[in-house]
């Protein structure tokens, strides 16, 4: 059964970051890792718009600088019309950026990527056949990472924006975390306003959800 596929042109450095930190991606039966030769074969069949060689898979992991600008466009296009998810790391990627919408796209630096969080990510698909991408992303505490990322930058917007009362541009000037969405349920976070941004009373909105995350993080701590 096809599950996840790495795509690596770099052979060398994955196996140098594999040793240096114990990881045995080879004897992972769920993983099927694309280079040398492979990649050849695929590179060639990604520019003549040929997908035969990823189809099946529900996750495709892949360096990001192996493909040209129009190569990786027809890869994302090809995730887009069969909502695959999208991991593309680098080492020329400085900040970790998830985008949850479909098809779902991580992007990671590749320190990151190559580490103990890829692991945990693939264990938690193999035990629940669901790809969480901010396991990847934050690691093994993912919740409260998340959570507490989100409260900083929230107090951070907040004492620079004393007495808000409209917020347009929420997402880029909070800057909320992606995953944020994914528990906001769970710990019962009043995002309602999202979608649309807050007409009025901006500053008491965000400074409950302020205090909704405090209790969130609490909750994971002593629970």
């Amino acid at each position: 059964m096809k599950n996840i596929v790495l795509i690596e042109d770099k052979l060398p450095r994955m196996e140098f970051l594999c040793k240096e930190k114990e990881l045995n991606l080879t004897e992972i039966k769920e993983l099927t890792i694309i280079s040398d030769s492979k990649f050849e074969s695929l590179k060639k069949s990604i520019g003549k718009s040929e997908f035969n060689l990823l189809e099946g898979f529900k996750a495709i992991m892949s360096h990001h600088s192996a493909w040209s600008q129009k190569e990786l466009d027809s890869i994302k296009e090809y995730c887009k019309k069969t909502n695959t998810v999208l991991i593309l790391f680098s080492g020329g990627i400085s900040v970790t950026h998830l985008r949850t919408s479909k098809p779902q796209v991580l992007l990671i630096d590749v320190e990151r990527f190559y580490s103990n969080r890829l692991i945990l990510f693939i264990d938690a698909f193999i035990k629940s056949e669901e790809l969480n991408l901010p396991i990847l992303q934050y690691g093994k505490n993912w919740k409260i990472n998340v959570l507490m990322e989100t409260r900083n930058n929230l107090a951070v917007f907040l004492s620079r924006n004393p007495g808000i009362e409209v917020l347009d541009y929420y997402e880029e000037s909070i800057k909320l975390p992606q995953a944020l969405y994914s528990i906001s349920d769970e710990f019962e976070l009043d995002l309602s306003w999202y979608e649309n941004g807050i007409r009025q009373n901006a500053y008491q909105v965000l400074t409950e959800l302020n205090k909704q995350l405090t209790s969130a993080i609490k909750k994971v701590l002593f629970q």
